[in-house]
């Protein structure tokens, strides 16, 4: 894996933990700057869609 992949990879981590934390803790207006990034924006979403629509 090169550095890049593995930044990605973590940052994808971070994003997901961080935004599973705020939408279970009832944070309303999470804004998000990734959403351009083809590679994170779908796996964040992925990750989160069943608490988005569960809240």
């Amino acid at each position: 894996m090169s550095k890049s992949e593995m930044f990605k990879t973590q940052l994808f981590f971070l994003w997901e933990n961080s935004l599973v934390d705020f939408i279970s803790q009832g944070v309303d207006g999470i804004r998000m700057h990734t959403v351009n990034n083809s590679y994170i924006a779908p796996k964040i979403y992925s990750a989160i869609r069943t608490l988005m629509f569960a809240a």
